[in-house]
């Protein structure tokens, strides 16, 4: 996308990026990128907010191979100047091109929307915010099957737990300092009958030169190249978290926190179990420090379902 001309005299500029359905990089008079989508969806849908346009049946002037011509098209474009927005929107487009060759008509125009709906509202960058992902990450990227670690991370918004596989469950927490005081609620330990849940705790520590959690997502989405929406999943929960990318993010010790990487059994851990009627939202600090650790073949162990998540031994 970033190799195409300005259009001289059409809207857009375009390369064709797929086949099958038809789909173009695109990039307008300001430089500015797009993606088009030729498909025969009846969806009439359109969104101009926030530097981001979504329409459906645009009839687009575009230049292709020297010559001019109209075409109908699904179009996503970034209307905005902030290289930031621009840098990600390219990044995105090219992770949504993989997802379209497995989509039928429906999924297209929802795998488009869902990138406006991404961009539009990225979150609010925090240090909490970046040591939790970075943490969730690397337990991703050190799996055994990286690909089925991933699906089972983040399923739905309700999951009291970072990663359900089976009967067992994964809750990940991450220290930015040495010690290991982790925040709970009450029902991540309410457990159903037959499930088991473990901790996953870790120190991530800032340090000069190390790794960003943008370049550790890489890595982990490199593992799960081959399934699209996988890739997507990992972008999802980095803009989600990190915002959009902006040069200046903090790196971490990535060794110290592989090597201080702990397992434990959460029926092993001190924890409020039950409250009186009428009281939730129960949240309370558990020092794992001074408490006896799991091995990862003592973890599979207890739930051999959890293999595919587990750090290879």
């Amino acid at each position: 996308m970033n190799d195409l001309d300005r259009p001289t005299s059409a809207t857009f500029s375009i390369a064709v990026a797929l086949r099958s359905p038809m789909a173009y990089f695109a990039v307008d008079s300001a430089g500015r990128p797009a993606l088009l989508v030729e498909t025969s969806s009846p969806a009439t849908r359109e969104v101009v907010r926030r530097g981001l346009r979504l329409q459906h049946r645009a009839s687009c002037n575009v230049e292709i191979d020297g010559t001019t011509r109209e075409i109908t098209a699904s179009l996503v474009a970034c209307e905005s100047d902030d290289p930031n927005l621009q840098s990600a929107f390219v990044s995105i487009s090219e992770i949504v091109l993989s997802r379209l060759t497995a989509a039928n008509e429906s999924q297209v125009v929802s795998i488009l929307e869902e990138l406006v709906e991404l961009l539009e509202r990225p979150g609010e960058p925090s240090r909490e915010g970046a040591i939790g992902l970075f943490a969730e990450l690397l337990v991703l990227y050190l799996s055994e099957n990286a690909m089925q670690a991933v699906r089972s991370w983040r399923v739905t918004p309700s999951d009291r737990h970072d990663m359900v596989c089976g009967d067992g469950y994964i809750e990940v927490k991450a220290s930015g300092t040495r010690d290991r005081r982790h925040l709970f609620s009450l029902e991540q330990f309410i457990v159903d009958s037959g499930k088991n849940a473990f901790v996953a705790s870790t120190h991530v520590l800032e340090a000069a030169g190390g790794t960003s959690v943008r370049s550790l997502a890489a890595r982990v989405k490199e593992r799960v190249a081959h399934d699209a929406n996988l890739v997507m999943k990992v972008e999802r929960a980095l803009i989600t978290i990190m915002g959009l990318p902006n040069g200046s993010e903090a790196t971490f010790d990535e060794a110290y926190a592989t090597t201080k990487l702990r397992w434990y059994d959460m029926k092993d851990l001190p924890a409020i179990r039950t409250v009186p009627s009428h009281i939730d939202q129960v949240r309370f600090r558990v020092d794992l420090a001074p408490l006896p650790s799991l091995t990862v073949a003592e973890v599979m162990q207890r739930e051999h379902s959890l293999l595919p998540c587990l750090p290879v031994e």
